[in-house]
Parts: structure tokens; sequence; C-alpha cells
């Protein structure tokens, strides 16, 4: 056996796993007999699992699953793992790859006539866009990589059409900023969608160009990006604007955040989340008992985000149109939840009405395009659903940890997805069961709020 560096083989781990729970259901999947403590942190977490590894002769099998399940990491850190010669081989782009049901993909095409770009290992940007987009794009990538800048994107770094998935793949978990460029074309793109929530679950740094002004926005889309800046473009390719977006990346690779690279630009807004009303001076008796334990804990925005782009804009069989429909009520589903957890903490009268208006397909009680708490709701009501909310919230953000898992090891897998049958079922598994929580949240609002969306059903009929 080679003399590994487990110091290495650790630093390896903390930059594959983002958090301590993703390294925790790595070893649950692998390594069962490994145990890690309540609140453990990642880097302890990393040293426990390399510790044991070592004392039981499985580092191989340990890097074995780094190198197959993340390449292009593996690949940067191959030769420090070992303090001589190493033994496994850095991955190449013909050897890698495991991921599952729908990767973003694109129909590949004839390269342009551009200079193709190297491959997807550690550029500067990816860009995100529609095909339909690509005379824009081609200037932006131009106007970028005439900058300096290493620039991605799959028309002009695609060799062949077998590598098309593990490309865009590898593009976006590489890239230190990902450039989505929005229009309708691109706003509707299943690909898109997938590739801007890819970005997001590796936490990378997401700076939208408005091509051509999208409205509205698909909620999914809005609610991801809710309060980022972004430049617009008003369909016109102008070198003030591509100056505008070199000077933010440039920011941005050097450290920024989005806030302040691209200050003073511009934000996308979304009802519920960049319009946070001032919290009451007082509570009163008609607001409720300000609480401890509702929203910032439990995350119910962050939960109904995950709900729209792990779950409905995952899966097949509905037009693009049908997910945002879906997803619009979604939207007012979880908002509603919130403003109802906002209500208890005394942030917001209860005679204020929930901050989006109530979907078209919705049935209703009430004659207002916002719905307010019903007149039946008593405190003793609100302190019992208070609990059931945070109660389901809590069970929807645990199951969408295990799905954004399987979502990113099914990306990563490429074409082999198809094949893996366990991970499918899986995936399946995780979202039917988030779903099944969203009827008993849906079931909930309904009760205090007199609306019933219909989404919910809707999504879970879809998935049987």
């Amino acid at each position: 056996m080679p003399n590994y560096d487990t110091g290495a083989i650790r630093n390896l781990l903390t930059e594959v796993f983002p958090d301590a729970d993703e390294i925790e259901f790595f070893a649950d999947d692998y390594f069962k007999e490994v145990k890690f403590e309540p609140d453990m942190p990642l880097k302890k977490r990393a040293h426990v699992l390399t510790q044991y590894c070592a004392q039981n002769n499985q580092l191989d099998k340990l890097l074995a699953f780094l190198q197959k399940n993340h390449p292009a990491k593996y690949a940067e850190h191959s030769v420090l793992l070992t303090l001589d010669a190493p033994s496994i081989a850095p991955a190449t782009s013909a050897t890698s790859e495991p991921a599952v049901s729908q990767p973003p993909t694109r129909t590949p095409e004839p390269s342009p006539a551009a200079e193709p770009a190297a491959t997807p290992q550690g550029q500067d940007v990816f860009i995100s866009y529609s095909t339909k987009n690509l005379d824009f794009v081609q200037q932006l990538y131009q106007k970028l990589t005439s900058r300096g800048l290493s620039v991605w994107f799959d028309k002009q770094s695609i060799e062949g059409a077998t590598q098309w998935r593990e490309s865009i793949v590898t593009g976006i978990m590489n890239c230190k900023v990902f450039l989505l460029v929005l229009s309708p074309e691109s706003a509707a793109s299943d690909n898109v969608r997938k590739e801007i929530d890819l970005a997001e679950h590796h936490k990378k740094k997401i700076f939208p160009l408005m091509w051509r002004e999208v409205r509205p926005l698909p909620p999914s889309i809005q609610y991801q990006l809710a309060g980022t800046q972004y430049i617009s473009f008003d369909g016109t390719p102008s070198e003030e604007n591509f100056n505008k977006v070199y000077h933010v990346v440039d920011k941005l690779l050097g450290g920024s955040g989005v806030a302040e690279a691209a200050a003073g630009e511009k934000a996308i807004q979304a009802p519920g989340v960049t319009d946070q009303p001032a919290a009451s001076t007082a509570p009163t008796a008609s607001s409720g008992r300000p609480r401890r334990g509702t929203a910032p804990e439990v995350g119910v925005i962050a939960a109904g985000i995950g709900v729209m782009s792990k779950v409905v804009d995952q899966i097949g069989g509905f037009t693009p149109a049908e997910k945002d429909a879906n997803n619009e009520e979604l939207k007012w589903l979880f908002v509603a939840a919130d403003h109802f957890l906002k209500i208890r903490r005394g942030e917001v009268q209860r005679t204020v009405g929930v901050p989006v208006e109530t979907p078209a397909e919705a049935t209703t009680t009430q004659a207002t395009k916002n719905a307010v708490l019903l007149s039946s709701v008593d405190d003793f009501s609100m302190q019992m659903i208070d609990s059931q909310i945070q109660s389901i919230i809590k069970q929807i953000n645990i199951y969408m940890k295990n799905l954004a898992f399987e979502l990113d090891k099914q990306a990563q897998l490429g074409g082999q997805a198809g094949s893996n049958i366990a991970l499918k079922n899986s995936i399946d598994a995780q979202q039917k069961a988030i779903i099944e929580r969203t009827q008993e949240l849906a079931n909930l609002m309904q009760q205090i709020y007199g609306v019933k969306v219909y989404a919910p059903e809707i999504v879970a009929e879809k998935l049987t």
C-alpha cells in the first residue's frame, strides 16, 4: 500500500464536501461503521473518516470513491495524497463521472468559428444560457476572454457529443463565477434551471445578466436569486454593459461577494424575501406573542425554494409553463407559511395580508387578492399550527439535504445515471416524501387562510 498523507486526504475531503451533513451522507453510503458526534464540524468529520480508513486499510477504497465521484478535485490533489509516488492515477475526462436522472444537457451543435476554450478545468467563468441566445453569448465570451479571463461555455469547449453532460457538470463544479444569461428562452429552459440548481448546491458565485427582460421570472429562479443584483442589457450588446460585467466578475474573482461587486445595480425582487416588513414595536393581542424557533430557524422560504427547484423543476412530464404554474402556487404556500410565523413572532399584524397574491388557479373564501388570517383562527389554534409548521419544514429540509446530495451524484454520473436504478429510486423516494409534507402544509394553510392550492396534489400524482 502506498504511504498516504492523511493530512492531504483530509484536506481533499473538506474541499469535496461543502458541509458536515454531506460528508455524513457519504460515510453512511460507503463507510457505515463510521459514526460522527452531533454538531461535529466538517474538518473534524473529515479527520474521523480519514483515521477510520487508515486504521482499517480502506484508504484505497476511500480515494477510489473520491476519484470516481469528484474527478476534478481529485486530480487537483492527487500529487499530494502520497508521501511517495501516488498509486492511483489522476482522473481524466475519459474515466469519470457518476450521476443520475436528467442532468443538464443540450443537443450538441457544430462549434462556432471562435477559438475553442480549454477543457473545463478550473475556468474563471461558466456561462449558463439558452442556445437561442448564442450570438450574444459569443460576443460576451470574446469580450471577457480578450481581457484575460478564462471562460467556459458548452459551444466553445465540447469536442464530441459523448462528453456533453460530463463537461457541463465539470464546468460548473470547477468554475469560480457562474454567469447566468437570462432571457425568456433561458428562463424556460429545463437545462438552465438545473444548471442554476447545481451551481447553487456547489455554492458558486452566481451573477445574472438580463439579456432580454423576463416578465415574470419563473418562481424557482425568482426565489433562488432573490436580492441578487444583475446587469440589464435590454437586448442591446453595449460596450458599457460588457465593461460593467467584466468589472463585476473581476471583483468576484478577487474575493468580493455579489452584493459588493455589483453595488448600485438593480436586484431581483421576490415578495416575502426582498420586502421584509419592519418588526412591530410591541406585540399585541391580535398579532400574537413573539416566539422563538420560528422562521429564521426552520427556513420556510429555503424549503419552498428547494421544493420548486429540486422537485418540480427536476421531474419530467411537465411543460415549462406547467412547472411555473405549479411553482406559483408553491411560492404562495411557503410565503404564506412564513408570513404566519412572522405574525406569531409579532413582526407582522394579523390583519396584514400575505405578501404574495393568491394564485389564480387556487380556490379561496376571501375576496381580497392578498389573503389574511381567518378571524376564526384563535391564539390556541395558532400555537398548535406554529408547532406543526415547524415540524413539517424541519422534515422537508432533512429530506432536501438527502435529495440535494443524490441529485448531485446524478448530475456527475451523466449518461450512466439512467442505469443506476438504486439512485433513481432513492431520488423518487425523497421527492415523494417532500411532496407528502408539502401536502400537509397546504392543508394547514387552507385552515388558516381559506385558500386551497392544488400544486402539491398535482405534483404528487406526477411522482406516482
